[in-house]
């Protein structure tokens, strides 16, 4: 799934809405080109592809990302192929035109008393910025509908969009490492007062 949102700054737009700036979603692939033309206004590209199963082959999907990424964005094919390769550590790399950066959110399984990691990969150019994720994401989601809500959130331009993103991204952390503190704590009072076989397997 491939969703766009645009923060338009035309002045001729303006006088004749009668609003100061527009942010609004639902925009086309095809109409890209043109949004990325206007560099006083901001696009935010926003990638979700759900990971296939081991057996499964690749299809128009990805050469449609790679299409996207590379020809309408410009993007170098390697940092293109990092973006659709998952497993990665956190980086950020200078491409010069553009910065690729891969970031882990996190979730907290209840179910399974565990931590998922998901990968987020973002280009972060002058007027644009493109999220990728095969996982949903709650962050993103919150500064998602954040911008649509308030046009405040892109006045600023692209970078303090991904500044939002990457603290709305790092506030999750603390309600994981909350849970597992609580979980480590009960496996100490299981192990000190009610050991049982089942707590190695805990730990």
């Amino acid at each position: 799934m491939i969703r766009i949102l645009h923060r338009n700054n035309d002045p001729n737009h303006d006088r004749a809405t009668g609003t100061t700036v527009t942010v609004r979603e639902g925009f086309k692939i095809e109409e890209l080109p043109h949004l990325l033309a206007d560099k006083s206004s901001l696009t935010w590209v926003d990638v979700f592809e759900p990971e296939k199963a081991d057996d499964a082959q690749p299809g128009d999907t990805q050469t449609q990302l790679t299409n996207l990424l590379c020809g309408t964005f410009g993007f170098h094919p390697l940092s293109v192929e990092d973006a659709l390769t998952e497993s990665h550590v956190p980086k950020v790399d200078d491409w010069g035109s553009y910065v690729y950066i891969v970031l882990h959110a996190v979730r907290f399984d209840q179910g399974m008393d565990d931590v998922d990691t998901n990968e987020l990969d973002i280009f972060l150019g002058q007027n644009f910025l493109v999220t990728h994720h095969t996982e949903d994401i709650a962050a993103l989601e919150r500064q998602w509908r954040n911008v649509l809500r308030d046009e405040r959130h892109t006045k600023r331009g692209p970078d303090y969009c991904l500044y939002e993103l990457c603290d709305a991204v790092a506030a999750d952390y603390m309600p994981c490492m909350d849970a597992m503190d609580e979980i480590i704590d009960h496996i100490e009072d299981q192990v000190f007062d009610r050991p049982e076989p089942r707590t190695v397997g805990k730990i």
